[in-house]
């Protein structure tokens, strides 16, 4: 269900060239509001309808759509740190290794070419958060960015929790200094490319990419 209603929304949203804008809206706005299907294809055709919003000019509509998806717009981000020859990934650099460990501001780290520290990045645009326009230099590098997510009030915890990520290079999603997802090819960005489930309790988590 998850598949074929994710490619079903995207067909939708790929028409926009090929039939009236308003057509493509009414049918991200049906599969968004559809109960037939699952959470994740909902909150994706919420995301192109968001979308679909911005393309006809309607920025105001296009962000508070977003907003009401509840993305994770708010984050931590150091680097960067180098990733020449694509061996960023499978180097455990000094944030990684202290996943577990409190944040310290001001802490310093062995950056690509100078001293990198934590830094607020944030509220991005939706789902989307641009390392290349917070990081220099900003080519063959990686880097590290970390919020902080709790169970809203009144819902119920513990209980599944699905994380969608994907990026434009190659990447790691840890939860709670576990590593929960990987992904080794350079692809173009699709925000829901992978997914892992992960125990969501009480409490405070660290949420690492």
């Amino acid at each position: 269900v998850i598949v074929a209603g994710a490619i079903t929304t995207w067909i939708a949203f790929a028409s926009w060239d090929g039939v009236a804008p308003v057509h493509v809206e009414e049918m991200l706005w049906a599969a968004a509001e559809d109960p037939k299907l699952d959470p994740p294809t909902r909150v994706y055709a919420g995301l192109l309808r968001a979308e679909a919003r911005r393309k006809r000019g309607d920025l105001a509509g296009a962000e508070a759509l977003r907003a009401e998806l509840g993305f994770v717009d708010r984050w931590m981000v150091v680097g960067p740190f180098d990733h020449a020859g694509g061996t960023g990934l499978e180097t455990p650099y000094q944030p990684e290794a202290e996943a577990t460990q409190p944040i310290v501001p001001g802490r310093a780290f062995d950056g690509k070419a100078r001293t990198v520290r934590w830094r607020a990045a944030g509220p991005g645009l939706g789902a989307t958060l641009e390392l290349g326009d917070l990081l220099r230099p900003k080519e063959s590098i990686c880097a590290y960015a970390v919020a902080f997510v709790e169970p809203a009030p009144g819902t119920r915890a513990p209980r599944p929790l699905s994380i969608w990520a994907g990026a434009t290079g190659a990447f790691k999603v840890f939860w709670d200094g576990a590593e929960v997802l990987r992904e080794v090819a350079e692809r173009t960005v699709d925000e829901g490319r992978m997914a892992a489930t992960i125990r969501l309790t009480a409490g405070t988590h660290r949420l690492m990419i």
